[in-house]
């Protein structure tokens, strides 16, 4: 069976397309420079750890880049041979921000993550066109 193609972008809620599009692709500067005030427990919008760092999910042509599969080397990402072209995610944040699953599921509250928490909080937050529209399972299912 042929690899369903990466969908593209539908611009939603400004509120929260900076968190999908942005949020753990830059390294932390205030991190690099030896303390962020956000880093314990982690709230902060950008990466401490090379395994906390996400690839922009959407590219400039406006398609996903990847999709909200773990790739096979998820715990060893410099062992996939696509790198940062893989059409898979390679870390846990990749999955989690992913468009097709970032606020699909309700916020449990056992290690929210506040300002950055991947799960919404309320009925407003929860994006449920989002896995139709963005998940490989649903484009593998039409």
């Amino acid at each position: 069976q042929d690899e369903p193609e990466l969908p593209f972008w539908t611009a939603e809620s400004p509120a929260l397309e900076p968190f999908i599009w942005r949020c753990h692709t830059q390294k932390c500067a205030d991190f690099q420079a030896g303390h962020c005030p956000l880093h314990k427990p982690m709230q902060c919008f950008n990466y401490h750890f090379e395994g906390q760092r996400r690839r922009p999910p959407i590219g400039p042509d406006g398609r996903l880049r990847y999709w909200d599969t773990p790739c096979e080397w998820l715990a060893r990402p410099a062992q996939c041979r696509n790198g940062d072209a893989c059409r898979f995610a390679h870390s846990k944040d990749e999955v989690s921000y992913h468009p097709g699953k970032y606020k699909t599921r309700a916020c449990n509250g056992k290690d929210c993550r506040r300002a950055i928490c991947c799960f919404a909080h309320s009925e407003d937050e929860l994006r449920v066109a989002a896995a139709r529209l963005y998940s490989r399972t649903a484009a593998a299912a039409t």
